[in-house]
């Protein structure tokens, strides 16, 4: 048994509760959205109990998932030489970003993708936005590639525009700029 996974499952999953008790005590129904304020919170505690769900299983099961690659080795580390490679020695092996880790630098990059996101959201409307945002968080990830980038932030922007505009009938930000 993983008592790390548990534990953190149980806490993820008690958050989770919470979250969805709080938005059920939001209106459900409001005059310019269809689907209510209460829609978009309950989805997100409903993913988090899920997860946690998940994350309690496989911690009771002892199923280990290390560092999100297959089996635990890195594709281009031959067989032999990915068991000794521990995942501390494969960041510290990353060069650094702006005097810090590599991994620290993409988490700033990416939670200051979402605060430019934020800001220019009202100004150029939900579809640039979107494109500007999700090429640089692509970016960050590590793609440096121009086709699979500009294909990346067009099939994400494309799809989050579907499912909230088309699909659940929402109203997305429109420019104020233009």
């Amino acid at each position: 048994m993983n008592r790390a996974n548990v534990l953190s499952g149980i806490v993820c999953l008690a958050f989770g509760l919470l979250l969805a008790w709080l938005a059920s005590q939001v209106p459900n129904f409001t005059m310019t959205d269809q689907l209510g304020g209460r829609f978009f919170p309950m989805l997100v505690a409903i993913g988090i109990i899920i997860c946690s769900i998940a994350l309690i299983i496989t911690g009771l099961m002892n199923v280990e998932i290390a560092g999100g690659q297959v089996g635990g080795k890195h594709a281009d580390v031959p067989e032999e030489e990915a068991e000794e490679n521990t995942p501390e020695e494969i960041i510290a092996e990353e060069p650094p970003v702006l005097g810090m880790p590599a991994p620290r630098a993409r988490l700033f990059g990416f939670i200051a993708s979402m605060a430019v996101y934020t800001l220019i959201l009202n100004w150029v409307g939900y579809i640039v936005a979107s494109l500007i945002v999700f090429t640089a968080m692509i970016v960050i990830a590590g793609e440096r590639r121009p086709i699979p980038v500009a294909a990346g932030a067009i099939f994400i922007t494309a799809i989050l525009y579907a499912l909230f505009a088309v699909i659940f009938g929402m109203n997305v930000p429109e420019a104020s700029l233009f």
